[in-house]
């Protein structure tokens, strides 16, 4: 059984890493969402190597969003109309794309789907409670 554990966490340590590389990829880009990644990595190196989790944690620039969500389930004010309005901008570019391609077929799924996508998103975003200013500034032991 100790083989497997060691397997096991292993396996969640490696997928976190990845989860980070997305992370930071989607910082940097304006089309890939990048929070979610860090959220994923977060839980994979709890379970695989607690000392990345608390790495993540202690980031400076990610760390408040993610002790905020870790802690509380929370989002900032700020960060939830940033991050709604991205996803709007970028799924709305993605329906223009669609309605203008060559292949109107496919338009009203497409449209569709990405619209319940947005929707969807907005909802669970928005839904989630706000995150007071003062809560990230604490220091996370």
């Amino acid at each position: 059984m100790g083989r497997f554990h060691q397997v096991h966490r292993t396996a969640f340590t490696v997928v976190g890493c990845l989860f980070v590389v997305l992370g930071i990829i989607g910082y940097v880009t304006p089309v890939m969402p990048g929070t979610i990644f860090f959220i994923l990595a977060l839980g994979c190196f709890r379970r695989g190597e607690s000392r990345f989790e608390q790495r993540l944690l202690q980031n400076r620039t990610i760390g408040p969003v993610l002790r905020d969500w870790d802690e509380h389930g929370t989002i900032k004010p700020r960060t939830k109309v940033l991050a709604i309005t991205l996803i709007w901008l970028a799924i709305g570019g993605s329906i223009y794309r669609a309605i203008q391609s060559a292949e109107p077929v496919y338009t009203p799924w497409v449209v569709g789907v990405l619209a319940a996508v947005a929707i969807s998103l907005t909802v669970y975003l928005w839904t989630r409670p706000c995150a007071l200013q003062s809560d990230s500034r604490q220091s996370y032991s």
